[in-house]
């Protein structure tokens, strides 16, 4: 920002998390931060405010509220402006054309607006068009619709209808009624007309304009104006043009944002109108009081006062105008108006009190009866009144009188979303009405009771009415005397009927006929409504008036009691069920407070305890919803009496779906059972729930009352095991009260459960019974015809018996007897086996050989599948719920401390530890988990220790056993028996930690030896150690989450020797390791993340081995996604060493570092705002400065320092500077682990840096007592002159033991035997050598690996590039000084041995740059091919910027010669010109030659050709023919020619031959060319000063090399001198030759091939460069040139490119040009020095796009645009494109009205004020 790039990118990346945040809590840690960011640079606000600005246009509800809590933070940042000074001629020429435009509270004609102002909705409505309406297409649908057939009526049309009718009226979809004017267009007028004509007002604003754009031609510099052409892209790439464009001098930093807001207000579409109040409100809540000032003192506070006042005006228009609400739940949400009201509070907040006064007058002429049509209207005045009322405390007495009216008024609105906020907005003010309006009290309370008979099914103001209620009753609570005085009347004009039973006008009402008109609405669909149902009933239960209280809760005794154990059963809200059991823990204390009381509630509960208990024993909630309702519709029937005669007045009268116990009993509003959960847990949460409230009830029982125990007696003996198990769990709780159970009998028969010797029949089961009699007795009759009774008594069965038995139990069913019914299927389990299995056998065996029983035979067999299949499931059912049972019935005799436990326990753990590993259900399995805790602590306390140990090795057994399909958060409770196992054993370790608390360790030292041992000395040698190892961990991981102080301070001892764990080799463990380490992190992230960073950090090094790193990266991934933002303060320590091993040779470590960066690189811009974790150790919160601070260098938003050398260069080298900024992004690549490619143009000095940086870390290393060599890779040619200039500049120092590595294999093998390469310093090698002794080099781990020529490696499929990859090493460089040689697949090539991973796959790279840039290369590609090529260029070059350093010579070295290329054109021979065109017409098809068909690498070998298809091999071969030919007609005319003999002799007639000289056209070209020069002819003078010229010339073939030897040289010029080389010469006389050509002057020439000679050599003796043919691929071509053309050079180079006209060489040269362009726009002065690399985007190249955010990745399309896509016609376009909105819960977070006040510091209310 302004200058700092770095402010400037962490700006964009807030702004990022801001739109894109994860979660809600990431945007307002984004929002904070953006305030801070502002904070520490004032100057910059404006910039920071117009970007986040924009977010308030989003067509997404979530980044609107970001961007409004981002401007909060800028408001909260930036102090209150205080004028001083009077504004200069530009602020007030600005300040009077604002005002112009003002409104005025006397002037806002609010019912003319509502009569003729356009309503906003939604939107404009042009998204739902569905364009221009095909007349024939809607006849023939009208036609299909009448029935009407074309074949019957002869074609006629037969209709009678116009076309005009068939053509939709613009005007009847209209969104604009006719004479309505668009809403900003009318307010519009009404501004103008304030004070001036509207000429007038657009006089001021043109003259404030050109005074502006004066003064700024005047005071502005020239470097911050625009100049033309320059982009307008709001600022965003240069914060200082930001401020220029804001088009405000008014010294208040919000005028121009507020300007731009107060614009969208009355927009069409309703995402502008509500990030236009977003934004004004979040503004006006700290600044109010300063907005609009330009001057001081009482002028100020007079132009503060309009400009709030035109805001308020503006704000009430939306009010008149917005029809746009979100239909949630029961009510409407109206996000526009109610963030409206909220910054109209906010204005009021700063305004004098007249002018709030005309404020709340303008408000109730909204609500007034001329509005009735509108509800909108009056729903929107009354938020106005709500939130006008929250924060003007210090007004109320003159405020409240008319706000209260209106709320009076609007609780009796005949609209219910009205009423609503009615109550809504009195409520929170209830303690003032009580103390400014005492006497309005009592019909406020009267009207709200009376409201009650008025709700209907769909009443939006049901909650709201309980809340107000609830608020009444606890505003009186304050004082004795408001209760007192506080007086409920009938308010209906005659109620009374003709029997006087109704109630007549005035009569006072007392609250035991009050409260049960809230009981209805205890089982209302609404779950909302419920809440607030129980919350008014616990306001009034809570009174401090216990004995008002009590005399009501006395006379509704029962009914009360009933209501809300009732709700205990059958309620399945969470947060209703939780209300309800604080009410029960309230109520029945207060009604048992005193004996006589006692008894009253065991007198009047006794009559439910049966049903209560009934519904509690239900299978699911659901059932006993229904049997609720059943029971009561049974009762209601007993209960019913005549009818009565109707009441006058119909709002007076019962609800007809009311029954006469005060329940919905039928109709919308009743509790469907549909609505509750079906899952078989939600049944045991309602049995607890049920035994939570008899364990309450029973603790106040009376004594002498048996009515309670009693009803568990029988449930205790109940032939079904759930009311059994109730029972249990009741006992348990009374036991766990304190209190004693009064039945000796009950004990006993629970003890009994325990051994399982209950006699339970586990009748539930008897719903399948019926079906498993009617097929037994089927089995039965077929079995009497064909199997003896002898066999079947044999085999143990009495058909007789069993047929009683049968008939016995289908009597009993048609008989309802369940026990009978029980007993029978208990009585059948083993014969049903038996005649389903051996029985069967039999009469399968009696049927062989009889014909014509197939049918019976598959009649008999699917009975019996039948039989097995039922069978099976009674198995299963009676198991869990016997296990279940026998559990509970453990848990109850274990928690009653009254009695010893008996001796043995072995059947109460066997029982707890089955129901632990088998129950399906979480909450039973958490009760045994509690029990077996329980019984471990009471086996300790009597010292019986061996059970106990015992019991927790089970349970480490069994936990890690599971622990491969541990239970997933979130999927269903349908488990596996491990995830069921894992899940049981696992609460029961965590229940020892609740049950032992600090004492845990020293009380069961067994587990502390389970989890510590192996761990502090692991051991992998016998499978008996790694199973205890992974007990450890698993039990470590399960059981820190509820250990206390002292057992976690003990496992924090085991960090670091848990982090060496998840580096081991080997894998599984590692991993096991790694899920251990990140739980515990989570649970004690002090001690974790101290570990994590001293210790898991350095295991992910390079010098690790690649198992290591791989489980170090997993495990922190591990530890990443558990912290999730709780990593903020620590994210700097991770951030580099995680880019490090992005780019890791390891796929996998890759992947999983992929992870966590992509994470850190996300939480970023948050970390450097953030505070320190308090947790935090003093030399951590060091450690994480300077981690600060290395990072900040790496972004460039810290000063970097020049690398100094810790050695000196041999012979006295001075770097030059270009030299020491090539050593700085070296050093800079080195200290972060980073990878790149240093391609200087040649002659650099690349070579020297390279050993520079590579001798200095090598002397660093030796500094901390390491030795790692490096290893130099590069042609063979050039090995030597590494192994020179190494020993040259550093021999004597840090790279004195230098091994150069080449030769035949018996040479290397020699070398190998002398030399050992980890005592080396250096090792230098060849491609060749290296591929073939692989293995050799693949052991050492080196510290630089360099690829000299790397471009070597442009096929990722060769020998060598597949070689160089298998070697590790800590840093890799590539030198080049051509890094895109044919196609920038070459840069992926080079990157996949640098980085692996960083551009991606090889295809991915292909299609994101590989084919747009190949398509934009087309002569015929369109203008959107080539825009996507330059666009992926430009990518691709930001995408690998810091990583390539290029410097041209002609930038950098201003003493280097120039080099002059010049183009020689040569016309072809007859000959030549004939073989050329017949070869073209005989051989190549059309389009052959096109660029993309091209071979790219036309090697000078052609002895090796390209691997291919038989095509390739044509084109090849056709290719290189043209070649050939334009060099020489001699290289294609040979014997095997078709035509050589007819050539030949065509030739020899002419005097002449085929090695002519003068049949090439180059060679004469070269003759001539050599003689100008002087080579050759001893007549031409040398010039003395320049001296004689020397040669080098390039061919690409070592034919034509021979022939300018043979026929030129020796035949035509002799005197010539000259040396050749090319792919014959041995590599180890290269460097010789090259060394005699540069020291001997004498030599005029030297002819090599561009593949041997174009790489690496240094050929400065010459200046004269001739290139006889040309390759493909230019940096061949512009390598072999700078083999002279470099330092040391002192003559300007002359390049002479010999071309034959008209033919392929001249297409070479046009492919050149376009490979060099691309190769500029992907490498060019950009990356020529660290500060040009935009170093401060580096994190976000490496960021990866993982699931989580790629989900949301296409969520935020077009953020910042406006409106909808309005090309794309439609009604489902239309609804796709809506905005999204938030559900329930998030409305009632945003409009909070405490949170709200709070942020004002306002009054506020009591919590219940959340949305309308």
């Amino acid at each position: 920002m302004g200058g700092d790039g770095n402010q400037v990118s962490r700006l964009d990346g807030l702004i990022a998390l801001l739109e894109n945040g994860t979660s809600g809590a990431v945007r307002r840690m984004a929002a904070e931060q953006v305030g801070e960011l502002v904070a520490a640079h004032p100057a910059q606000a404006k910039y920071v405010l117009k970007r986040v600005r924009r977010l308030l246009r989003s067509s997404h509800w979530d980044t609107r509220i970001a961007g409004g809590h981002a401007i909060r933070a800028i408001a909260d940042q930036t102090p209150m402006m205080v004028v001083t000074d009077e504004p200069d001629e530009l602020q007030k020429a600005e300040w009077q054309a604002e005002e112009a435009t003002f409104l005025r509270f006397e002037q806002l004609d609010l019912a003319k607006l509502i009569e003729n102002g356009m309503v906003l909705l939604g939107s404009s409505g042009e998204e739902y068009s569905t364009g221009r309406i095909d007349i024939s297409i809607q006849r023939s649908q009208l036609k299909r619709d009448l029935g009407i057939d074309d074949r019957l009526t002869g074609g006629e049309d037969g209709l009678g209808v116009k076309d005009e009718d068939l053509i939709l009226d613009s005007s009847i979809v209209s969104q604009e009624p006719a004479g309505k004017q668009k809403a900003d267009e009318f307010v519009a007028e009404l501004g103008n007309n304030a004070h001036l004509s509207k000429r007038e007002a657009h006089r001021l604003k043109r003259e404030a304009q050109k005074k502006r754009r004066a003064g700024a031609d005047f005071d502005e510099p020239a470097s911050s104006k625009k100049t033309k052409g320059q982009g307008t892209d709001e600022g965003k790439d240069n914060p200082a043009e930001a401020e220029e464009n804001e088009d405000s001098v008014v010294p208040w930093l919000f005028a121009s944002t507020c300007r731009e807001l107060k614009e969208g207000l009355l927009q069409e579409k309703w995402e502008s109108r509500h990030g236009a109040t977003v934004g004004l409100r979040e503004i006006l809540k700290k600044h109010a009081g300063s907005a609009g000032t330009v001057s001081p003192n009482d002028a100020g506070k007079n132009e503060n006062s309009s400009w709030l006042e035109d805001v308020a005006c503006r704000l009430l228009c939306v009010l008149a105008l917005d029809r746009f609400g979100d239909f949630v739940g029961d009510g409407v949400v109206a996000p526009v108006r109610e963030t409206a009201c909220m910054a109209l509070a906010a204005a009021a907040k700063a305004m004098n009190p007249g002018q709030v006064s005309q404020l709340l007058s303008l408000l109730q002429i909204l609500q007034s009866a001329s509005n009735r049509k509108h509800w909108e209207v009056r729903h929107g005045a009354l938020l106005g009144i709500k939130y006008l009322l929250s924060v003007s405390s210090e007004r109320l007495p003159v405020l409240l009188p008319p706000a209260f009216a209106s709320a009076l008024e609007g609780l009796e609105d005949e609209d219910d979303d009205v009423r609503a906020v009615s109550c809504d907005a009195i409520s929170p003010a209830m303690e003032s009405v009580w103390t400014v309006l005492p006497d309005q009290m009592n019909k406020l309370v009267s009207v709200a009771w009376a409201s009650f008979y008025e709700l209907d099914e769909l009443s939006a103001s049901t909650a709201s009415l309980m809340r107000l209620v609830s608020r009444i009753y606890t505003t009186a609570d304050v004082d004795s005397s408001r209760a007192d005085n506080l007086v409920v009347s009938n308010v209906d004009d005659d109620d009374s009927d003709d029997n006087g039973e109704g109630l007549p006008q005035g009569k006072t009402l007392e609250m035991s006929e009050l409260v049960p008109r809230l009981f209805p609405f205890f089982r209302h669909r609404s779950t909302k409504v419920r809440r607030a149902a129980v919350e008014a009933f616990q306001s009034l239960i809570s009174s401090k008036d216990s004995e008002l209280t009590l005399k009501w809760l006395e006379a509704l005794c029962g009914i009360v009691i009933d209501k809300i154990f009732r709700n205990l059963l059958l309620e399945y809200d969470a947060e209703a069920l939780a209300t309800s059991q604080e009410i029960w823990k309230i109520l029945t204390p207060k009604l048992t407070s005193t004996e006589k009381d006692s008894a009253l509630v065991a007198r009047e509960s006794a009559p439910f305890l049966k049903d209560w208990f009934e519904l509690a024993c239900c299978e699911s909630r659901t059932a006993a919803i229904e049997y609720d309702k059943a029971l009561r519709s049974g009762k209601e029937s007993k209960k019913r009496r005549k009818p009565k005669k109707p009441r006058k007045k119909a709002k007076a009268e019962r609800r007809p779906d009311i029954a006469e116990d005060g329940e919905f009993s039928s109709g919308a509003m009743a509790l469907d059972s549909s609505e509750s959960k079906k899952d078989p847990e939600d049944a045991i949460l309602m049995q607890l729930s049920a035994a939570t409230g008899f364990g309450v009830l029973a603790v106040t029982w009376p004594s002498g009352n048996d009515a309670l125990v009693n009803i568990l007696l029988d449930g205790i003996k109940s032939p079904h095991a759930i009311p059994r198990r109730n029972v249990c769990i009741i006992a348990e709780r009374w036991f766990q009260s304190g209190a004693t159970l009064p039945s000796d009998e009950l004990i006993e028969r629970i003890t009994l459960e325990v051994s399982g010797d209950g006699g339970c029949l586990y009748a539930e089961l008897n719903s399948s019974v019926s079906s498993l009699f009617t097929d037994l007795r089927s089995l039965l009759e077929a079995y009497q015809d064909d199997v003896p009774k002898e066999k079947l008594v044999a085999l143990g069965t009495d058909v007789d018996s069993l047929s009683a038995l049968v008939s016995r139990g289908l009597s009993s069913i048609k008989e309802n007897q369940v026990a009978t019914v029980a007993q029978v299927a208990v009585d059948l389990q083993e014969p049903t086996k038996v005649l389903a299995t051996a029985a069967y056998d039999h009469w399968e065996a009696s049927q062989a050989g009889k014909s014509g029983r197939n049918k019976k035979r598959e009649v008999v067999s699917s009975v019996r599948m039948h039989v097995l299949a039922t069978i099976g499931y009674q198995t299963e059912r009676r198991n869990e719920l016997r296990t279940s049972l026998i559990a509970a019935a453990a848990v109850a005799v274990i928690a009653n401390r009254s009695k010893p436990l008996p001796k043995l326990v072995s059947t109460y753990i066997k029982a707890l530890m089955n129901s632990l590993r088998t129950l399906d259900s979480a909450q039973l399995q958490s009760k045994s988990a509690s029990g077996i805790a329980c019984l471990l602590r009471r086996l300790g306390e009597r010292k019986t220790l061996k059970p106990v140990t015992l019991v927790i090795k089970n349970l480490c057994k069994f936990v890690t056993e599971s622990r491969e399909k541990a239970p997933v958060e979130g999927e269903p409770n349908t488990m596996d028996s491990a995830k069921v196992e894992h899940r049981g054993t696992g609460l029961a370790l965590r229940a020892l930690g609740k049950e032992f608390g600090d004492d845990l360790f020293s009380s069961l030292p067994w587990l502390w030896d389970t989890v510590s041992n192996p761990v502090l000395a692991p051991a992998m040698d016998a499978p008996e150690n790694i199973l205890a190892l992974t007990t450890a961990l698993v039990v470590l991981r399960v059981i820190v989450s509820d250990i206390s102080t002292e057992p976690r301070s003990k496992v924090a001892s085991l960090f670091p020797a848990l982090v060496d764990l998840c580096a081991m080799e080997d894998a599984s463990m590692g991993s096991e390791a790694g899920r251990c380490l990140s739980e515990l992190v989570f649970r004690m992230q002090k001690e974790g993340m101290n570990a994590v960073v001293r210790n898991l950090v350095p295991l992910l090094g390079q010098d690790r081995g690649a198992v290591s790193r791989r489980n170090a990266a997993k495990a922190l991934r591990r530890v990443v996604k558990r912290l999730d933002t709780s990593l903020i303060p620590y994210a700097a320590f991770l951030v580099v060493p995680m880019m490090m091993r992005m780019v890791d040779q390891d796929q996998e470590v890759r992947d999983a570092s992929a992870g966590v960066f992509g994470t850190l690189v996300r939480l970023m811009p948050l970390e450097e705002g953030s505070p320190d974790d308090p947790e935090m150790s003093e030399s951590m919160k060091e450690e994480r400065q300077e981690a600060r601070e290395f990072l900040g260098q790496l972004l460039g938003s810290r000063p970097r320092k020049h690398y100094q050398m810790p050695v000196p260069i041999g012979d006295d080298v001075q770097l030059r500077h270009y030299q020491q900024e090539c050593l700085d992004w070296l050093f800079f690549l080195n200290l972060y682990g980073l990878h790149g490619a240093l391609c200087d143009d040649m002659g650099l000095g690349k070579t020297l840096m390279t050993l520079c940086v590579m001798a200095g870390d090598n002397h660093s290393l030796r500094s901390k007592g390491l030795n790692k060599p490096s290893l130099v890779v590069c042609p063979s040619t050039i090995v030597g002159h590494w192994n020179q200039e190494a020993l040259r500049f550093f021999g004597k120092t840090s790279l004195q033991k230098v091994v150069m590595y080449l030769g035949s294999p018996r040479v290397r093998e020699g070398i190998r035997q002398r030399e050992n390469f980890n005592e080396a310093d250096l090792v230098v090698t060849s491609y060749e050598a290296l591929a073939s002794d692989l293995e050799h080099f693949r052991s050492v781990r080196w510290n630089y690996q360099v690829l000299d020529e790397g471009h070597v490696i442009k096929n990722p499929r060769t020998r060598a590039a597949k070689a160089v990859r298998c070697i590790s090493a800590s840093h890799r460089l590539l030198l080049s000084g051509t890094p895109i040689q044919n196609t920038v697949l070459e840069l992926w090539a080079i990157f996949d041995f640098l980085m692996p991973g960083f551009l991606g796959s090889e295809k991915s790279f292909k299609e994101t740059y590989g084919k747009p840039i190949l398509a934009s290369r087309d002569a015929k590609c369109t203008d959107k091919q080539r825009e996507n090529g330059m666009a992926a260029m430009e990518a691709l070059h930001r995408q690998v910027l810091p990583f390539v350093l290029r410097r041209l010579k002609d930038d950098v070295l201003s003493e280097l010669p120039a080099k002059v290329i010049q183009d020689y054109y040569c016309d072809m021979t007859p000959l030549q010109m004939r073989l050329y065109e017949s070869f073209s017409k005989a051989t190549l098809k059309d389009g052959v030659l096109a660029p993309e068909d091209m071979d790219d690498d036309m090697d000078d070998e052609p002895e090796k050709p390209k691997r291919g298809n038989s095509e390739g091999q044509h084109i090849f071969q056709a290719l290189q023919y043209l070649k050939r030919l334009c060099s020489h007609p001699a290289m294609v005319v040979t014997p095997k020619h078709t035509q050589y003999e007819s050539i030949s002799q065509e030739l020899s007639e002419s005097g002449s031959s085929l090695r002519d000289v003068k049949q090439s056209p180059k060679l004469m070209a070269l003759e001539q060319l050599l003689g100008e020069l002087g080579i050759g002819d001893e007549d031409v003078l040398v010039n003395k000063e320049t001296g004689s010229h020397r040669v080098l010339i390039f061919s690409q073939m070592k034919e034509l090399l021979t022939l300018v030897e043979e026929d030129l040289f020796k035949t035509r010029m002799p005197r010539v001198t000259y040396l050749r080389m090319d792919g014959s010469v041995e590599p180890t006389r290269r460097h010789s030759i090259v060394t005699r050509f540069n020291a001997d002057p004498t030599i005029d020439c030297l002819l090599m091939t561009t593949h041997v000679g174009g790489l690496g050599l240094n050929l400065t003796a010459a200046d004269v460069v001739i290139f006889l043919e040309h390759d493909w691929n230019p940096t061949k071509d512009l390598q072999a040139m700078d083999r002279a053309h470099r330092i040391g050079q002192k003559k300007t180079v002359n390049v002479y490119r010999l071309i034959m006209r008209g033919t392929l060489e001249e297409k070479i040269m046009n492919v050149q040009r376009f490979k060099t362009h691309i190769a500029n726009a992907v490498v060019n002065k950009d990356n020529s020095s660290l500060t040009s690399m935009n170093t401060s985007e580096l994190l976000s190249l490496f960021k990866v796009e993982d699931e989580a955010e790629a989900d949301t990745s296409g969520a935020n399309d077009g953020q910042a645009t406006d409106g909808f896509d309005v090309k794309s016609k439609g009604l489902k376009n239309a609804v796709d494109q809506l905005g999204d909105l938030w559900d329930e819960k998030q409305y009632e977070d945003e409009y909070n009205l405490d949170d709200f006040a709070g942020s004002m510091g306002g009054r506020g209310g009591d919590g219940s004020g959340g949305g309308s």
